[in-house]
Formats: structure tokens, sequence, C-alpha cells
């Protein structure tokens, strides 16, 4: 990720979870699929749900996602600043 973090520093912002997630969201405009984690399953193999605005979930879904994405009990920037280049925080 460190040479897309790079070429795109203001596009681009990578957070690592401190938190157990319990299903995956991934919003493209106006639309979010979103679906459970299942141990042991990769995520091709699981059912995944596609919610639109128009529905109860997406208000619910997308609340998730910021609030997941925004507290830092939740998660934390993965990349800092050094020298003009982003290098990943282990």
């Amino acid at each position: 990720m460190t040479p897309l973090k790079n070429k795109y520093p203001k596009r681009l912002e990578i957070r690592l979870y401190s938190c157990l997630p319990a299903l995956h969201v991934c919003r493209i405009d106006n639309e979010i699929f979103w679906g459970p984690y299942i141990m042991g399953a990769q995520s091709r193999n699981t059912p995944t749900f596609l919610v639109s605005p128009a529905g109860v979930m997406f208000d619910i879904l997308a609340e998730h996602y910021n609030q997941i994405w925004t507290d830092p009990r939740f998660s934390r920037i993965g990349f800092q600043k050094v020298n003009r280049q982003y290098i990943p925080i282990v």
C-alpha cells in the first residue's frame, strides 16, 4: 500500500482496526455492499448484500462504518509522513 499512499497522498487514507470487525462494508458512491466475516472463509465465498440509499439499512451501515473510521477506540491512521514519503506505522 505504501506506493499507492505515496502516489496519492491526499486521496488515499488507510486506517488500522483496533477492534474485531463483524462485517465488511464497502461504499461505492450511493451503494453499500456488506456481508458477514465468517471465520476460515474467504470473503468471495460468503454472502454479500447490496443496499441502496432508499433502504433503512443504508443509514445504519453508513453510521457503523463512520464510527469505526473516526473513533480512535476502533481504528487509527496507518501511515505517517517522513521526509515527504509516507511509511506504514507499525
